[in-house]
C-alpha cells in the first residue's frame, strides 16, 4: 500500500510538472514558429498566417511530447528537490534548446510541405 501511494503522488507531481513544462514550452515553441514563418518569407503579424503559427506550435508540441515525457520521468525518479518549485523558465529552455534539432525537422518539414503544395496549386 505504501508504494502505491508512493507512485500516485509521483504520478501526480509528474503530471502537474507536464503541465507547467507544456505551458513553459508553448511560449518558447510559439516564438520559434514566428521566426521560422519570417525565414520562410511571411508575414507573422498577418491574420492569414496566426493559424499557421498555431498550427505550427502544436507541431512542435507533439514532437516534443515523448522526449518531454521521458524527460520529467528522470526528473521524477530522481526526486531531485528542485521539482517542489516546478519547471522553471530556465530549464524549459535547456530542454527546449537541447532539443532544437527535432522542432527544427518539424517547423521545417511542415513549411515545405506547404510550399510544395501552393506550388502545385498555382
Amino acid at each position: 500500500m505504501h508504494r502505491a501511494l508512493i507512485d500516485f503522488t509521483r504520478a501526480a507531481v509528474a503530471i502537474r510538472h507536464l503541465r507547467t513544462a507544456r505551458r513553459r514550452l508553448h511560449g518558447l515553441a510559439q516564438a520559434r514558429a514566428y521566426e521560422a514563418v519570417t525565414e520562410a518569407g511571411l508575414n507573422p503579424i498577418d491574420f492569414s498566417t496566426t493559424p499557421l503559427v498555431r498550427d505550427l506550435v502544436t507541431a512542435i508540441q507533439w514532437g516534443l511530447r515523448p522526449e518531454l515525457t521521458k524527460w520529467l520521468a528522470r526528473l521524477v525518479r530522481s526526486e531531485n528537490p528542485r521539482l517542489g518549485a516546478g519547471i522553471d523558465a530556465r530549464t524549459a529552455a535547456v530542454f527546449f534548446e537541447q532539443h532544437s534539432g527535432v522542432v527544427d525537422f518539424h517547423l521545417q518539414d511542415i513549411l515545405s510541405r506547404l510550399e510544395r503544395y501552393l506550388a502545385e496549386i498555382q
